[in-house]
């Protein structure tokens, strides 16, 4: 099965209410209830381009693929690169607990990637 996974991502982004935030990108309200609750059967295209802008991230990174049993898919089927664990950022809290070496030597591999998002 194929599901929308946003909350690892809002975390990731520092994003405390994904509701407002999506309304402030241009969603409207009852779209915004849909895709925050997880009751949204469908995603429009021109949504996903949105998330997609907004969050700064790819089409792959807002699905998480749960294999259904009943039809297993080969294990080299490209959709088997959407399985994995959400990952639970907890980023703000884990740097106040990093040492300063370490803060250092992560910012100099984030500087070093030159990929930093656009300036608004």
């Amino acid at each position: 099965m194929l599901r929308v996974h946003l909350d690892p991502i809002f975390k990731a982004r520092g994003i405390d209410n994904p509701y407002y935030f999506l309304t402030q990108e241009g969603f409207t309200p009852q779209t915004a209830k849909k895709i925050v609750s997880g009751t949204s059967p469908t995603l429009k295209m021109k949504h996903i381009e949105m998330l997609c802008s907004s969050l700064y991230c790819t089409p792959n990174e807002l699905f998480l693929y749960t294999p259904n049993k009943k039809n297993k898919l080969s294990e080299t089927h490209p959709l088997n690169t959407l399985t994995g664990e959400l990952i639970d950022f907890k980023l703000k809290e884990t740097l106040t607990q990093l040492p300063i070496a370490q803060l250092k030597e992560i910012a100099g591999i984030i500087s070093k990637t030159g990929q930093q998002p656009p300036k608004e």
